[in-house]
């Protein structure tokens, strides 16, 4: 860990009045993926690593990880900070030129989503979450999402009633809200993949933190993300929860706002 992550590390826990204690080590499976973005990260105090998978055959796909509008709100830093808490990397194109990938794994056929909102969403000026499949059809579409009066970290779970993920199949989505008077957004891709038989019955033996570390290391970013971001919402003072929350989202290379969303209440389960 670098300087400014030991620094940001002993913020937070000032910040939250806490000691950190290490979270249950878990044997690593998998060698780091080299220089592959977001690979060799640590997560939860005990050597677990985040292992990016490689991109899909046909490229990363593009999107957009913090708040952009097509108009002058998107140069409002509070706008700005709006977060789909999912890895990004920048990538070269066919034709040469860098655009950034929003896109990560899960192996849940109803998997959820989580957003970092910087301000308060009203029934006034709710949020909308739409889910399209490869063919730009809308298979799910939320409106109305509403926070109370500070920020938070919200999860929205395609529900059970919703058509199930395909297996290799690229689904896109998009949050959007608004900010400063203008609609802002953030978008990104979601693809699920299939779990080896072993790899499943590990992760059927595990405690819950053990089983995040073992999503994160074997590339499921979506799947070990809602395993604590929903342990987080339940028991909010644990400290083992506390640490691998924190060293996970280090992945996303958050910068300034980084220690502010570790600390973020979640909000209740949508």
């Amino acid at each position: 860990m670098n300087a400014s992550k030991f620094w940001l590390k002993s913020a937070v826990i000032a910040a939250a009045v806490l000691v950190l204690s290490a979270a249950p080590a878990v044997a690593q499976r998998y060698e780091s993926a080299g220089d592959a973005p977001g690979a060799d990260r640590a997560i939860g105090g005990g050597g677990h690593r985040y292992r990016a998978p490689l991109p899909p055959e046909a490229g990363a796909p593009a999107g957009r990880p913090f708040g952009g509008a097509s108009r002058g709100s998107g140069d409002l830093p509070l706008c700005q900070s709006l977060a789909a808490l999912v890895p990004s990397t920048r990538e070269v194109g066919r034709n040469g030129r860098e655009y950034t990938s929003v896109w990560a794994l899960t192996a849940a056929a109803h998997p959820t989503f989580w957003f970092y909102v910087p301000y308060a969403l009203t029934s006034d000026e709710p949020a909308e979450f739409v889910l399209f499949d490869d063919q730009r059809r809308i298979i799910y579409r939320k409106q109305d999402i509403v926070l109370s009066n500070q920020p938070g970290i919200i999860g929205i779970s395609l529900p059970e009633t919703a058509p199930a993920l395909e297996i290799g199949r690229m689904y896109r989505w998009n949050f959007q809200t608004r900010c400063g008077g203008e609609v802002v957004f953030v978008e990104g891709w979601i693809q699920r993949t299939a779990l080896d038989a072993e790899l499943t019955a590990e992760i059927d033996r595990a405690s819950p933190l053990d089983r995040a570390a073992l999503y994160a290391e074997n590339g499921i970013w979506y799947d070990a993300l809602t395993l604590l971001g929903n342990l987080r919402r339940e028991d909010p003072d644990n400290l083992d929860v506390l640490n691998a929350w924190m060293e996970l989202l280090e992945v996303l290379e958050l910068g300034e706002a980084e220690e502010e969303i570790v600390l973020t209440p979640i909000a209740p389960a949508e």
